[in-house]
């Protein structure tokens, strides 16, 4: 009996492997060239087609479905302690062998697989064992990426509480039997996996990976990290983050100045469909955002024929704002930057029109959930997202914004994950794009700024955030931005 990442140094194939669940896009297999793939079904799956490897961690579908995986599989993986009765066993596989004689079968010819699994008291290897919190899919997972598969795909693994229709059978049997709500538990552990092994990941049915552009400026760098670093976090499918101001495409200015824009990034988000090549979907946000949530349910929302999709406002506040956060249809938004100026300046459009109706998107939707756009305040359990719109308060400017804990919890976590480095965040202060007491915040630990001693917060008193020198330049309606809410 072999152990399964010893195994896999032995294979000898470049390519990409699919798991198969037993979820509705199960049904969507004939769609797509499995025969591109190397292919691990879950549990059941593979009584419904051959596959290179079948994976099981429960000993009850070896003893309904075991002739029937051995028939479609040349493999079987299992872990060395199988569950039981939905629960952690007691026997290890070599124990199963008398009881099962298809396991023995399998073991004879070179066909059973082994690895430990993080729920078991008992472990046989030298390998770090596979970590699962609820469902089979997240062992797969781990287990494919701690053995250094790079690029993964799935079908049939959708979430939601739903067998596809070849699995009818199955639903009083096994479906969500280890009594979670939902199939959706499991993304919260392939983020984990995603971000600790760095696999591509992403459902076949769904454009991968998912496409963020963010409006920013270099002042901004350390938010659109940390903004980066949320998004990551929580997101169940490889992402692709762009901050806007890196874009080489010049904007120009519009000739009327009540239709210049209100913040130097506003009319970055038009860029947006152009720089994905006018193709696929696209996700628009803030630098100034914080995330709570799998943006991943953003980036499936079905567009029902509109071309994009924003906010659905709860409040007045809110409707001013839906545009901040935007599901795009680049393959219909043709838009192109240098038109729309022109169109402002030849009066076909104004800066409300533009940036409040979207007269420049054919059929927009309000279809998100307000909860994706929570402006300035945070509901732990509702909230998706965190708007800091309030300039003058925002954490990385100012020490008084209710929403600065959190945000500062989330930097020091992207500290200590490596994914932003000390040396970086303490050039942004050199540069005067955040304030110094962030750097005393990090080195004691500190995530509510008001905590912090006088001494600690000294330096702030001769700082003076980026947006306000922008103001004292201008010495016009860019003054009337401080302590106000943005308005786009």
């Amino acid at each position: 009996m072999k152990n399964f990442v010893d195994f896999f140094t032995t294979l000898n194939s470049a390519r990409p492997w699919l798991m198969l669940g037993k979820g509705p896009s199960f049904s969507r297999r004939g769609e797509f060239d499995l025969s591109s793939f190397t292919v691990i079904a879950l549990n059941h799956v593979a009584r419904e087609l051959n596959v290179d490897f079948a994976h099981v961690v429960d000993i009850e579908v070896i003893k309904s479905h075991g002739r029937e995986l051995s028939n479609n599989a040349r493999y079987l993986v299992m872990p060395w302690v199988p569950h039981h009765e939905m629960v952690p066993g007691e026997k290890t596989l070599a124990d199963w062998l008398e009881p099962l004689p298809i396991l023995a079968e399998l073991n004879e010819n070179d066909r059973l697989l082994w690895y430990d699994l993080g729920t078991s008291r008992r472990k046989n290897g030298t390998h770090p064992p596979v970590e699962v919190n609820c469902f089979s899919s997240e062992a797969v997972l781990w287990l494919l990426a701690q053995s250094g598969v790079k690029t993964v795909r799935s079908l049939g693994i959708d979430g939601g509480i739903e067998y596809s229709a070849e699995f009818d059978d199955l639903n009083r049997e096994t479906r969500l039997a280890n009594t979670q709500p939902s199939f959706d538990r499991q993304f919260s552990q392939f983020a984990t996996i995603i971000n600790r092994f760095e696999v591509d990941y992403s459902p076949l049915v769904a454009e991968s990976p998912i496409r963020i552009f963010v409006g920013s400026t270099p002042s901004e760098w350390l938010p659109y990290k940390v903004l980066e670093y949320s998004i990551r976090k929580h997101c169940s499918m490889s992402v692709q983050c762009q901050a806007l101001s890196d874009a080489r495409i010049d904007i120009p200015m519009p000739k009327d100045p009540g239709n210049q824009p209100r913040t130097p990034f506003s009319f970055q988000r038009f860029l947006v469909p152009e720089l994905k090549g006018y193709s696929g979907r696209a996700l628009y946000l803030d630098s100034d955002m914080l995330v709570m949530d799998d943006i991943r349910k953003l980036w499936q929302l079905p567009f029902g024929g509109k071309d994009l999709l924003c906010i659905n406002p709860s409040n007045e506040t809110q409707e001013k704002s839906k545009y901040s956060v935007m599901l795009l249809d680049c393959d219909t938004l043709k838009w192109s930057i240098k038109d729309i100026v022109a169109e402002l300046d030849s009066g076909h459009l104004n800066y409300e029109s533009l940036m409040y109706d979207m007269r420049v998107a054919k059929k927009p939707a309000a279809t998100i959930p307000a909860n994706w756009n929570c402006l300035d305040y945070y509901d732990p359990g509702v909230s998706s997202l965190i708007h800091y719109t309030n300039m003058s308060t925002q954490p990385w400017v100012m020490r008084g914004n209710p929403g600065a804990t959190l945000w500062m919890k989330t930097l020091r976590e992207a500290l200590s994950e490596g994914f932003i480095r000390f040396e970086a965040m303490e050039n942004e202060v050199r540069k005067g794009h955040i304030r110094p007491s962030v750097v005393r915040q990090v080195e004691k630990a500190i995530d509510d700024p008001l905590m912090l001693s006088d001494d600690d917060v000294k330096a702030d008193r001769d700082f003076v955030a980026p947006y306000a020198k922008i103001a004292r330049k201008s010495g016009g309606w860019l003054e009337k931005l401080k302590g106000v809410i943005r308005k786009i």
